[in-house]
């Protein structure tokens, strides 16, 4: 039997006053599928990640999140679905200053209801280069270090749908690839991926490039977004 898509988003609009955003927006994401978005700035790809993310309402439309109406769904069910089924690697890192590295990661497992594997949480702070931060507090880490532990935050719970707004935006070269190695390594983490970049050789790495124009999703033409 065919899986149920885990995104489904048929004209969805979504304006602040008179300005509209996103306009008759269209995405279908499977299981797993890994997708870049790209689009000048203001285009309303953060817009789009916290709709994703049910952090934002939209003014119209149809957004199915694995069969679910996301617009029927009582709040404490839209924050159960979040914190179990929905990571996000935000510019904000949103990392609690007086827990340790270590104890960030846990307490986003708890709060999903899956316990924390420590070998797990070992394996992917090393992945990421941060051996030696997991006992430190976010204050102590610079803002590279904080995005790559939000990312193992994100990744410990196994969520269904990892969010990633510009996720090698504050790094180097290598250190971007190996977070991207964690990422999208089907060995490491299996579900679905939504990255917004601005570079078109990390855009490259997913199974497929959209471009956030007009309000719309289209695909990528590798023409630079302007």
């Amino acid at each position: 039997m065919e899986q149920t898509p885990l995104i489904q988003m048929q004209g969805l609009r979504f304006a602040y006053g008179p300005v509209s955003v996103l306009a008759d927006l269209g995405l279908t994401l499977g299981h797993g599928e890994r997708i870049a978005i790209m689009g000048r700035s203001g285009a309303g790809k953060s817009t789009l990640l916290h709709i994703l993310a049910l952090l934002q309402s939209f003014n119209e439309g149809r957004f199915l999140f694995d069969g679910e109406a996301v617009d029927t769904l009582e709040r404490g069910r839209k924050e159960e679905v979040r914190a179990r089924h929905i990571g996000m690697v935000f510019q904000a890192h949103y990392l609690i200053p007086y827990l340790t590295v270590e104890e960030n990661v846990v307490l986003a497992c708890e709060l999903a209801g899956v316990p924390a594997d420590p070998n797990q949480v070992t394996h992917l702070l090393a992945c990421v280069g941060l051996t030696e931060r997991g006992k430190h507090r976010p204050t102590q880490l610079s803002g590279g270090e904080q995005q790559r532990a939000g990312l193992v935050r994100a990744l410990a719970k196994q969520p269904l749908l990892l969010l990633a707004d510009e996720p090698t935006g504050n790094l180097d070269v290598e250190t971007g690839g190996r977070v991207l190695d964690l990422m999208l390594d089907p060995a490491i983490y299996a579900g679905a991926v939504i990255a917004v970049t601005h570079q078109p050789e990390v855009a490259n790495r997913f199974d497929r490039v959209l471009a956030l124009r007009d309000g719309r999703l289209q695909y990528q033409t590798w023409e630079q977004p302007r």
